[in-house]
């Protein structure tokens, strides 16, 4: 069997279907003859813009890329292969479960919430996709500035301190977060919190008392010592 174009396509059924014997793309559209054939398209009409499987990824870019025209899901991830071929993933191979731009959310999870499978904070705000998601924030507005638990610190401050946007008082010290980032505490540590001016004073007072107490204490022993 001849076929000289190498388009896929012999000689004979050129001339019966009325294509170019010499030429692999008779309609120029970008897709040899024998592709456009064998995936049902027109030989004859350029093509190349339309999406017979409605997967947002065009005839000729599914014939670069070897996907399935008429497959709006060629490697049957459940990620359409317009999605995946924008978010530079695989159309060919299952990788559903890979995380490559290492946000913590896997390729499916980031098609579900629809961010985006290459950039680790989809929406620029400073916190990356998973810390989003986990903290059930917003990954495609940038909220970096609210405040949904009023503590006093901003999701960003939130983030950058590792503390609960959702909770006041992350470690549980009756210190709300924002006044503990403020006085340079740490809100994540239950024993660390601002001393009150009255605890402060307190403190001082009892320092004389226990320096007291403490020499009594020597008194008293080295007294003992010489009785005995």
């Amino acid at each position: 069997m001849v076929h000289y174009d190498n388009d896929g396509l012999i000689n004979l059924f050129e001339y019966q279907y009325g294509s170019f014997a010499n030429n692999n793309d008779t309609d120029e559209d970008g897709m040899p003859d024998g592709w456009e054939y064998e995936n049902g398209l027109d030989l004859f009409i350029d093509d190349a813009n339309l999406d017979p499987d409605g997967d947002e990824l065009i005839n000729v870019l599914e014939y670069q890329s070897g996907s399935d025209i008429n497959n709006s899901d060629t490697d049957g991830d459940t990620m359409p292969d317009g999605w995946e071929y924008y978010n530079n993933l695989n159309l060919l191979v299952n990788d559903t479960h890979l995380d490559y731009d290492n946000d913590g959310l896997s390729n499916l999870l980031e098609y579900q919430l629809g961010s985006s499978a290459n950039n680790i904070d989809t929406d620029g705000d400073g916190m990356p996709d998973g810390w989003e998601h986990n903290n059930e924030l917003n990954l495609l507005v940038n909220d970096a500035d609210l405040d949904p638990d009023s503590d006093g610190l901003k999701n960003i401050g939130e983030f950058q301190n590792d503390t609960n946007p959702h909770v006041q008082d992350t470690d549980g010290d009756t210190w709300n977060d924002g006044d503990e980032v403020e006085r340079g505490t740490d809100p994540l540590d239950p024993d660390d919190y601002p001393k009150t001016q009255s605890q402060a004073i307190l403190g001082y007072q009892l320092i004389p008392i226990l320096s007291f107490i403490f020499v009594a204490a020597v008194v008293y022993f080295k007294k003992s010592e010489i009785i005995k």
